[in-house]
Order: structure tokens, then C-alpha cells, then sequence
């Protein structure tokens, strides 16, 4: 299980698609899907065309989300989580919100010559969930992601840790993640999966915007909603998993899914 910084364009086969990915390419560009006129759209993503539901929003009603972890197996869960800025800010520069991406400041997020704004993550230390239980971390309004070993942690203290691997995380680093950190997927001891964006078959429409690729040659497509800010992967690096996976131990099947709701992001293996 490796604890290192992961660049997006390093770790996977690019050119496969996602589950998600091969329709919603071809369709981008037709027209009769949803708006996002909802009123509660002011407070989190909702698209009920994709269908798709998250807590993350950059507005300033930004509410506390639930990070819910459910182990429904005699077995311990255990993952690394993976990590990426949240929200688009209106440009792929290097500059997030204000804040100048360097190594000096940000270590974790610096991977010279791959680092991109958007494309790339990082990993988390390892996150343990015992047999037949769950764990919960609630953050405060305004936060992002539990990231700061100050603030919110599940009931035995685990939080989203980036100090580890002889790399310091900075007080900068650990501001930007709790204010724009996403949760973007896991690799775990039941498998590999990212969280659930775009089922098969639909496509976006006009309340997604696309995300400048960080080059012509750019084999990531993202795009962010226009309501809420987010950004979202449809074709390359995390978006080439997929969502549910099952594993057999001992002759029993488990099933792990990674999914979110208008106020909780969920990894759940049963």
C-alpha cells in the first residue's frame, strides 16, 4: 500500500475509460438535460439528470458533512485515502484561490514536472476501521475535509492524516485541505474504488462547465458545476475505476461502494 504522493499521470493507464466515461464523452454536447435550478442546490451539488447528490459547495451556506465509514464484515477495513482541491476557482495557473502552489509551502502538492492544479492528489496514511462497526467524523461549517489533527475526528481519533513518509505536511498544506480537500476515492484491503459521479448511459449538461485541461495532450476530462464549484473526473486517473467492487475472503463475497449524499460521503463495505 504505498504512502507517497500520487500524481494522476503517473500512477494509471490513461487511455482505458471509466465505467462512467464512454457515453458521457459522445454526449456532452446534446441538450434537454436538468438544470440546476433547485433552490437546494445553493448548499450542495444536485443534479438529478446524472443523477448525482454531494455535500461539497463553495457558497458561504457551506453546512457540516458527514464522513460515514461502515464495516459490515467480520474483517478490518483499512485504506488510504485519496485526495484532490475541490472546487475550481476559475483558472488551471498554479494559484488556488490565492494561495501559490510552491514547494516551499506545499511539499505534498508540489511533483515536479507533473503537479497540475486539478489532476493531481495525494494519499492519506492509513485509515483503520475495525470488524462490524462505524465510524463517523462530522466536520464544523465551512470545512471541507477533517484534515487538521485539531479539529473534528472519529470517536478513536482518526482524521484524514498527511504527516507521514518522512514529508511534513505544512500548516498551509493543512489549511488548503480542510478548506478545499475532496475525497476522491480509496485504496483499500477490499480493493481499489472512487466515489460514484455519473451513471452509464447519461450525460452532463449545461450546469457543467469543463475544466482546462493542463495541456493539449491531456487525457483527463473534468468538468465543475457552475452552482456549487465542484470538480468532477469523468475519463482518466481515478475516474478509471470504478465505484462498487466485490472480493471474495474465505469464501465469503464482500461488496465495497464509495458514494455520497446531499450530506454525507460514504465508504461502505457489507
Amino acid at each position: 500500500m504505498k504512502k507517497s504522493i500520487i500524481v494522476l499521470m503517473g500512477l494509471f493507464t490513461l487511455v482505458a475509460c471509466s465505467e462512467d466515461s464512454v457515453q458521457e464523452v459522445d454526449k456532452l454536447n446534446e441538450t434537454g438535460n436538468v438544470e440546476n435550478t433547485d433552490p437546494k442546490n445553493q448548499v450542495y451539488t444536485h443534479d438529478p439528470s446524472i443523477p448525482y447528490d454531494s455535500p461539497y459547495d463553495l457558497g458561504s451556506n457551506r453546512r457540516p458533512i458527514n464522513y460515514i465509514f461502515i464495516n459490515n464484515t467480520p474483517y478490518e477495513l483499512y485504506f488510504h485515502a485519496w485526495v484532490s482541491l475541490c472546487y475550481y476557482d476559475g483558472a488551471n495557473d498554479g494559484i488556488y484561490f490565492g494561495n501559490a502552489i510552491s514547494p516551499g509551502a506545499y511539499p505534498l502538492f508540489t511533483f515536479s514536472p507533473f503537479w497540475n492544479e486539478y489532476e493531481t492528489y495525494v494519499t492519506t496514511a492509513r485509515i483503520s476501521i475495525p470488524p462490524n462497526s462505524t465510524q463517523t467524523i462530522t466536520t464544523v461549517p465551512g470545512m471541507n475535509l477533517p484534515a487538521d489533527p485539531n479539529g473534528p475526528k472519529t470517536a478513536n481519533g482518526q482524521f484524514f492524516e498527511f504527516n507521514y513518509g518522512g514529508v511534513p505536511t505544512t500548516p498551509q498544506e493543512v489549511d488548503l485541505l480542510t478548506k478545499y480537500g475532496k475525497f476522491i476515492g480509496l485504496e483499500s484491503s477490499f480493493g481499489t474504488v472512487k466515489f460514484h459521479f455519473l451513471n452509464p448511459g447519461n450525460s452532463l449538461g449545461s450546469a457543467w462547465l469543463p475544466v482546462p485541461a493542463s495541456s493539449s495532450s491531456s487525457l483527463f476530462k473534468q468538468f465543475y458545476n457552475t452552482s456549487s464549484m465542484e470538480v468532477c473526473t469523468i475519463t482518466g486517473g481515478v475516474a478509471n475505476h470504478p465505484s462498487v467492487i466485490t472480493s471474495v475472503k474465505n469464501g465469503v463475497t464482500y461488496t465495497l461502494k464509495a458514494y455520497t449524499t446531499s450530506t454525507d460521503v460514504v465508504v461502505e463495505v457489507n
